[in-house]
């Protein structure tokens, strides 16, 4: 009985290695891509220090 419990677990890790190993380790999930909203408050965060320095010039 003990070996279908360590079969499944040993078949996962066969599949997660294979999915793996198949998609080209393209997933990196620490270095995620930024969202849309992100994006626009970004430009718009340096449109706004833009815009206060060209106001404040000599």
């Amino acid at each position: 009985m003990h070996w279908i419990f360590w079969g499944s677990i040993v078949a996962f890790l066969v599949v997660i290695n294979l999915v793996d190993f198949l998609t080209g380790r393209k997933y990196n999930f620490s270095e995620q891509e930024e969202s849309l909203n992100q994006n626009i408050a970004k430009a718009g965060a340096q449109r706004e220090v833009g815009r206060f320095d060209h106001h404040n010039m000599p």
